[in-house]
């Protein structure tokens, strides 16, 4: 993925948010803003994706693991580096901005703890539907379609997702919040060979249908 999906970028504010306010808080406070929140992404200007060779150790469990008990192993993982901003639209209530550009603020990764991210700033500004990633479905059929990147990224369900069915550690539950779609992303491929591939923004103007342009059924 060229950057994280909405659920990815709800899951980690509910992260932060507990490392910043508590879990109470975040569970009772920030937790339902979150859950129906509008989200847009705008992916960087370049996204290039590669193979890497990283060693990795592997235990029977986080206790074994905490006591040294583990096996040392090579393994190929996928990553992807960015150059130039990423860029997160996120629409809530007017009395719940400040909780929500402090936990913006304190994300440090997307998705994996082994990513690296920062933020750069907080401010207020309105989307370009034409720059940021939309659901296949709200692509214009009547239009041609360019060979625009898509992937499949997770997405809540619906804006009713309790507070149970995302924390499965805690209640034991299982993530039936979320769901699967593809999402088309305003990038195309710059450049391909065996050892990876460059995406460069462009803009799906002309793609989007005018009248569905929601992240959600």
């Amino acid at each position: 993925m060229p950057a994280p999906g909405p659920a990815t970028v709800r899951l980690a504010l509910v992260r932060t948010g507990i490392e910043l306010f508590g879990l109470e808080h975040t569970r009772d406070e920030l937790f339902p803003v979150l859950r129906s929140a509008e989200i847009r992404i705008r992916p960087p200007e370049r996204v290039a994706f590669s193979m890497q060779i990283v060693r990795a150790y592997k235990g029977n469990s986080y206790r074994a693991l905490a006591q040294g008990n583990w096996e040392e192993s090579i393994v190929c993982r996928e990553v992807a580096h960015a150059s130039g901003p990423m860029t997160v639209y996120l629409r809530v209530p007017t009395h719940h901005v400040r909780d929500c550009r402090l936990a913006l603020k304190s994300v440090a990764y997307w998705g994996q703890a082994s990513s690296l991210a920062w933020c750069v700033g907080v401010y207020p500004a309105a989307p370009q539907n034409s720059e940021v990633a939309v659901p296949l479905r709200s692509l214009n059929v009547s239009h041609p379609i360019r060979q625009f990147f898509s992937c499949v990224v997770s997405e809540f369900r619906d804006t009713q997702v309790e507070w149970s069915e995302v924390m499965p550690v805690l209640h034991m539950g299982k993530m039936d919040a979320i769901r699967l779609e593809i999402y088309v992303w305003p990038m195309m491929i710059r450049l391909k060979h065996s050892g990876g591939t460059i995406l460069r923004r462009c803009s799906l103007e002309g793609s989007i249908s005018p009248t569905d342009v929601s992240s959600r059924p």
